[in-house]
């Protein structure tokens, strides 16, 4: 469920949004997650309240964090990290995860 303060985030990001729009038209793209959607609807809320038209909301399940994998045993955390770290942030697969640049392929798609 989304906090008090990511409430407060949201309306923030919704006043400040409705000004950078200024009353034009809009289209949002939002992951599936529930704290998204409840975190869109504080924003569109605010958004509407300031005359910006909402044209539609879609929901895409590539819009998701990065998925790091499955990590039960501490020590192969660790060892990922240090080979991430070798490796590249950007570059780097987590064992049944995926790297940054499967993140950015996903999300560009």
């Amino acid at each position: 469920k989304l906090t008090d303060r990511g409430l407060v985030q949201a309306r923030l990001t919704g006043a400040r949004l409705a000004q950078l729009f200024d009353g034009q038209a809009m289209m949002a793209y939002v992951s599936p997650y529930r704290r998204t959607k409840q975190t869109w609807e504080a924003i569109a809320d605010c958004l509407r309240a300031q005359n910006v038209t909402i044209l539609g909301t879609r929901e895409d399940p590539r819009l998701s964090e990065q998925q790091f994998g499955n990590f039960q045993d501490v020590k192969a955390v660790m060892r990922a990290k240090q080979e991430r770290h070798n490796f590249g942030r950007f570059f780097y697969r987590f064992p049944n995860g995926e790297a940054g640049l499967d993140v950015y392929s996903r999300v560009s798609a």
